[in-house]
């Protein structure tokens, strides 16, 4: 390949990618955070956030089981999205009571849509469930590490 084509093929490369990502067409979505907590008997609240609104957005939430349990641990969800403002829209997600002493347990919460006119930022993020019972109560997070304490 010449060295001529060698730089047109870069120039349409540039502006290829210049026009794919100036479009300001598309709305921008995602997951606040990477990851989310709560704690048994309580909910876990988990936002979508618009960097960018153009028009009308629908999605749907869902969830895949981690360590964490569907129907378990947490209440199955699917969460049918519609948003029509730049504002940011939460959702609480239940994580059912039980008896049982537990290590931290986690699920995933994924956003898809099929609107050609979205990007999504942020598609999944975790959600960790802290225990309410037992030895392990008292549990401290610094941003990847978890250090669960036992009672005494």
């Amino acid at each position: 390949m010449s060295l001529k084509q060698k730089a047109l093929n870069l120039l349409m490369f540039i502006l290829v990618f210049a026009l794919s990502e100036g479009n300001q067409n598309h709305s921008k979505i995602g997951f606040d955070h990477n990851f989310y907590y709560g704690s048994e008997g309580e909910s876990a609240e988990i936002c979508l956030v618009i960097e960018r609104y153009v028009q009308r957005i629908t999605g749907v939430i869902t969830t895949a089981d981690g360590t964490a349990r569907r129907g378990v641990d947490y209440i199955n969800t699917v969460l049918a999205i519609l948003i029509n403002s730049s504002e940011p829209v939460c959702y609480n997600i239940n994580l059912p009571d039980d008896d049982d002493s537990e290590v931290l347990e986690t699920f995933t919460v994924v956003f898809k849509t099929n609107d050609t006119n979205v990007q999504i930022l942020h598609s999944n993020a975790t959600v960790t469930i802290t225990d309410d019972d037992g030895k392990y109560m008292y549990c401290i997070s610094i941003y990847f590490l978890t250090l669960r304490l036992p009672l005494k």
